[in-house]
């Protein structure tokens, strides 16, 4: 992909992308915890790093390209990366009450 299309495709920064990552995934184990379940730091860890992997799937199929942080710093770049983690973050449903998982 040539630079000059780059900038008009949909982008967002790795960091972004496990920013929100982190916290929907956390949502999905306040959720459990409410309904009972607990697991293993292990199982968490594992959780995350899937997680992570399956938003990029997702979003590299929805027409996003996730660029390195040090792309990320080019000015009309991180308007773009900006708009998109509002838009992940922001569909969020639930609030992190409290992380179990850290307490371990």
């Amino acid at each position: 992909m040539s630079e000059g299309t780059q900038t008009d495709s949909k982008l967002t920064s790795e960091e972004t992308v496990k920013a929100a990552s982190a916290e929907l995934y956390s949502d999905i184990l306040v959720r459990a915890c409410r309904n009972g379940w607990r697991y293993p730091r292990s199982y968490i860890e594992n959780g995350f790093r899937r997680h992570l992997a399956e938003l990029k799937l997702q979003l590299v199929d929805q027409g996003y390209t996730v660029v390195p942080d040090m792309t990320a710093n080019d000015p009309q770049v991180q308007r773009t990366i900006s708009r998109t983690k509002r838009r992940l973050v922001g569909s969020r449903q639930f609030s992190c009450s409290h992380p179990y998982w850290r307490d371990e």
